[in-house]
């Protein structure tokens, strides 16, 4: 079962099948109270970030390493996102679940990836960035950069260059979620310009 989101407590009545992972706004202790007593524990807090998209801005003396265009997702991917999200809430669906769940959680995401760029280094593929696009905004649906590299500016160049290709299309708008307990993405974000809302606390079975 996905994650749901509960927003008020007449959405948690609604569940003949109580999920196994919910969302809900981190100042919602009415909520949180209840989920403690049902046995879910937090594991995470996640913030909106939000780079705005301005005509007389330019990012493109931040990317250091050009971007390239991808459409399938290959062995590298999978390696690269199997190394950098195993601790990230998004793939955790209970509170000590075993590698191979995560990691079996990691792969049936990437499997869903779409357009995505990604940068090169030494002639390997040293990260990624999956963008969706919804009207004039956009949204970074999945990231990674592998930790051989995570010093030779590939993050920056991903995420500065996305700024860069939304532009070019007419986006407004480029965000994420991303956990509070990630500084460096959150400093990443910050250095762009980004604005940060709506904070949502991450609760699952213990």
């Amino acid at each position: 079962m996905e994650a749901v989101e509960l927003h008020k407590m007449e959405d948690w009545a609604a569940f003949a099948e109580k999920p196994s992972k919910c969302i809900v706004d981190a100042d919602n202790r009415e909520m949180a109270e209840l989920l403690r007593k049902e046995g879910y524990c937090m594991i995470d807090r996640t913030l909106k970030a939000v780079i705005p998209i301005k005509k007389d801005q330019n990012f493109s003396r931040l990317c250091r390493i050009p971007l390239e265009h991808a459409k399938e997702p290959g062995a590298r991917i999978y390696e690269i996102a199997k190394q950098a999200f195993l601790l990230d809430s998004r793939f955790f669906e209970r509170a000590n679940p075993s590698l191979e769940e995560i990691r079996a959680a990691i792969c049936a995401y990437v499997d869903k990836m779409g357009f995505f760029y990604l940068c090169r280094c030494k002639g390997e593929t040293a990260g990624f960035l999956e963008v969706v696009q919804e009207g004039t905004e956009a949204y970074i649906r999945l990231a990674a950069v592998d930790e051989a590299y995570r010093v030779a500016g590939v993050a920056l160049s991903l995420y500065a260059g996305a700024v860069e290709k939304c532009r070019e299309q007419g986006i407004k708008r480029l965000g994420g979620r991303i956990s509070s307990r990630n500084m460096p993405v959150m400093n990443l974000y910050a250095s762009l310009g980004a604005a940060f809302s709506q904070p949502f606390d991450v609760y699952v079975r213990r």
